[in-house]
């Protein structure tokens, strides 16, 4: 019954540690939408143009801020495995593979990016097809 109750409040204390670090990431999404749709949303400054803004401005939100701070909590759960090993070849290679995971993950977000700008931007400027920019 007991580690019930320690469960339970380990539990609590990681979510409130999470909630406590996305904080300043909540405060800092304002910037999203593009200015020329927050000030005066209208057809005429909420276009195509200000619609892929807006998924750029979201894109670039989740991959350098909200990813980061993900990979830095599962890089710490890695370390913390190791740390209280104490010796067990599982929970060593346990850590390791939070760790190893956390950073290859992070790289194939950042992989994946640079290959879905570049076709993006090779496919918006493709001659003929004009988007009033």
């Amino acid at each position: 019954m007991f580690t019930h109750k320690k469960n339970f409040i380990l539990t609590g204390l990681v979510l409130i540690s999470i909630l406590l670090l996305f904080l300043p990431i909540s405060l800092t999404q304002g910037g999203l939408v593009p200015n020329a749709c927050s000030k005066q949303p209208s057809l005429d400054n909420c276009n195509l143009c200000t619609l892929l803004e807006l998924v750029k401005n979201i894109i670039n939100f989740l991959i350098y801020t909200v990813a980061p701070a993900l990979v830095g909590i599962f890089v710490a759960y890695g370390g913390i495995m190791l740390l209280i090993s104490g010796g067990s070849e599982e929970k060593v290679q346990s850590g390791k593979d939070a760790i190893f995971k956390a950073i290859t993950g992070y790289l194939i977000v950042l992989g994946s990016w640079v290959i879905i700008n570049t076709i993006l931007n090779t496919f918006s400027t493709i001659p003929g097809i004009s988007v009033p920019c």
